[in-house]
């Protein structure tokens, strides 16, 4: 039994003394703390945990045995993060800085929270913060130097950098400075050749889209088909009568006369008036032209109109895209980033899939008549206003000058002349036919009153 004991004591002792000897291997006195307020110069005892914990690596500084001090850096390599905690033992005051790092920056020296900073001059400045991974897979974190926190009153000497370290920075920095100008060269070609895609549809849509415009100002103009031409009569109709309605000439006259107008694939009509009026019947009339210019033929311009259209077909478009890709791929050596322009050769294709079958708008010619016919006749009707209100026309009139006095014709009388009184009316009674009966009106003018 006395056996047992002895030999668990001697375990003890060994524990203890291994655990004293680990404890006194990681203590390292061999630190400053500069505190440039009041220039004093203090020696500085700082450990390190081991082995990282967790992904975290502890530094404790210490003076004279009591902790004043601590640094705590948290490894995040699936995120490229390192954050740093620094803990103020004496004020407690704490702040968290962080890095950002990728696979192909320098793990050996980290200057200022930053990779990749070159030079790093450790004997003419100090740094916010100076630390390397030295074995960044098992995240072994060494800490050099930094600042307090609060200001850079205090800086803390830990240990100098071994120079293979620098040597090694300067390497690694160098590389990743090739390795980004070689991305950046690829990344440019990617850009670019993307961009030329791009310009390539454009160019070809410009094209396309160039000569329909072309043909629908210039193109060859067709005849209005019998569905066209008879919806542009109905609007030409509307135009010519909703004015000529009230138009009178006072003389027996009748003309017909016959429209040719051309429109462009816009659906516009310029009118020419030199070129577009025909009197198929009837004397020429100048107020008839004079009306056209002034009154038609703005209503006309203003309006827009269907017309012909043509098939324009391009059915090679997307066969020549993809005949142009990779000549360019290949120019630009990027056959092994293809799958990079899948998505831009879909968009582009889908573009050019709309250019491949077009609906183009030709030029249409349009023809319109339209009749005009006065007859005039001269009558004299007897006009008695009656004491009971009521009113009397009696026709005086030669057989050859008579007119039917209808109700329409009396309204007209009372209107325009019912105020005169009674007495002998000679007259002047308009009828008026447009497009073969399409409109019917009368209108009466006074010559004389006896």
């Amino acid at each position: 039994m006395i056996n047992i004991y002895r030999k668990i004591l001697l375990l003890f002792f060994l524990f203890l003394v291994c655990n004293l000897k680990m404890y006194a291997q990681q203590l390292n006195c061999t630190g400053k703390m500069l505190n440039s307020r009041d220039g004093k110069i203090d020696a500085i005892c700082f450990s390190r945990t081991p082995n990282p914990i967790d992904n975290k690596t502890k530094y404790s500084i210490q003076i004279s045995g009591v902790e004043i001090y601590e640094v705590d850096f948290t490894y995040y390599k699936e995120r490229d993060s390192i954050l740093v905690d620094f803990y103020d033992k004496q004020n407690p005051i704490s702040k968290r800085e962080s890095v950002k790092l990728m696979s192909k920056d320098s793990h050996f020296l980290i200057c200022d929270y930053k990779p990749n900073v070159l030079p790093i001059d450790t004997a003419s400045r100090t740094f916010q913060i100076l630390f390397g991974i030295d074995h960044p897979n098992q995240q072994f974190i060494t800490l050099y130097q930094f600042h307090a926190t609060g200001g850079i009153q205090t800086q803390f000497f830990l240990q100098g950098v071994p120079k293979n370290f620098y040597e090694d920075h300067y390497n690694a920095v160098l590389l990743k400075r090739a390795i980004d100008s070689l991305q950046a060269k690829h990344n440019s070609s990617v850009a670019s050749l993307k961009k030329d895609m791009i310009s390539y549809k454009d160019s070809v849509k410009n094209s396309i889209e160039a000569k329909e415009n072309a043909n629908k100002l210039k193109g060859t103009a067709q005849m209005a088909n019998t569905a066209l031409q008879e919806d542009f009569t109905k609007k030409m109709d509307n135009i010519f009568i909703s004015y000529f309605k009230n138009i009178y000439s006072i003389n027996n006259e009748a003309f017909d006369v016959n429209f040719t107008f051309n429109c462009n694939g816009y659906g516009n009509i310029t009118v020419d008036t030199a070129q577009s009026v025909l009197f198929k019947s009837g004397p020429q009339r100048n107020w008839l032209r004079d009306s056209l210019i002034r009154r038609i033929k703005p209503e006309i311009e203003k309006e827009v109109y269907k017309t012909r259209t043509s098939a324009n077909l391009n059915p090679k478009l997307k066969t020549e895209f993809s005949n142009w890709f990779k000549k360019r791929i290949s120019a630009y050596n990027l056959e092994a980033d293809s799958a990079v322009f899948v998505e831009t050769q879909r968009q582009i294709n889908d573009e050019l899939s709309l250019y491949e079958t077009r609906t183009v708008d030709m030029p249409t010619i349009y023809t319109y008549t339209f009749n005009y016919t006065s007859a005039v006749k001269n009558p004299t009707w007897k006009f008695v206003n009656e004491n009971d209100g009521t009113d009397k026309f009696v026709d005086k009139s030669d057989k050859e000058e008579s007119v039917e006095i209808t109700e329409n014709l009396k309204r007209i009388f009372r209107d325009k002349f019912g105020a005169r009184g009674n007495g002998k009316y000679l007259l002047k009674i308009c009828t008026l036919s447009l497009n073969k009966d399409a409109f019917e009106g009368q209108d009466i003018y006074l010559i004389e009153k006896k």
